[in-house]
């Protein structure tokens, strides 16, 4: 006689296994959107706009920006329409908030070198194409920012009854300044230089530094020898 086997019912362990895994799939955050192409694309024209703005305020607050200063520190006392009217930055009240706080409050002139690092990311994720290598430009703009910051910073700090040029420094380098004469002094100004000397040596890859003419008399030596 055939023996009756009674087999185990397996269908239901899957259904369950499926509907634990997608409910892990969906609670879990993706950041696939950042390789969308329309992303980069609109990221890329965000870049660029933005670059462009920050470059029209900062060169506005050259000529508009003592002006402006009242109006942007009276800002909360009366309404925007009329602090806006008042504004005589290019681009209005926000371009006067803006250079403001990048210029006077943070890093004085040296925040001319955001809009171009900004340009030249914006230009690479639209278009598909490097003008300059980014990762060099970051470089020399931090450094470029944080040493004209503490040389700005120092100098207006030095000359007594100096006011209106105080923002070419901003608030970084007035502090870095303050914190450089207290250690160093005078002695600021060496710093400034060798480490002005130290990143020209790295960032330009200056290996040898030999006196005018001499090369070409080793050479002359090695062509044409003394005869005995």
């Amino acid at each position: 006689m055939a023996e009756n086997t009674y087999k185990s019912n397996t269908f239901k362990k899957p259904d369950k296994e499926k509907k634990s895994k997608g409910s892990k799939s969906k609670s879990k955050f993706s950041f696939e959107f950042l390789r969308d192409p329309r992303f980069v694309l609109a990221a890329g024209f965000f870049l660029i706009i933005t670059s462009l703005y920050l470059f029209t305020s900062f060169l506005s607050y050259l000529f508009t920006g003592k002006a402006d200063q009242s109006v942007v520190e009276a800002l909360g006392t009366g309404s925007l329409v009329e602090s806006g009217r008042e504004a005589d930055n290019w681009l209005g009240l926000y371009g006067a908030v803006t250079s403001h706080y990048f210029i006077f409050r943070w890093l004085g002139i040296s925040a001319f070198f955001i809009p171009p690092l900004l340009f030249l990311i914006g230009f690479k994720w639209v278009f598909k194409r490097t003008l300059l290598p980014i990762f060099s430009v970051f470089i020399f703009s931090a450094f470029a920012g944080l040493w004209l910051s503490l040389l700005l910073g120092y100098v207006t700090n030095s000359i007594s009854g100096v006011s209106e040029i105080n923002f070419l420094s901003g608030g970084l380098g007035f502090e870095l300044a303050k914190i450089s004469d207290g250690l160093f002094g005078w002695g600021t100004f060496l710093i400034l230089i060798l480490s002005l000397f130290i990143f020209i040596i790295y960032f330009f890859n200056v290996s040898d530094q030999r006196l005018p003419g001499e090369g070409s008399e080793a050479h002359g030596q090695r062509c044409h020898p003394r005869r005995r």
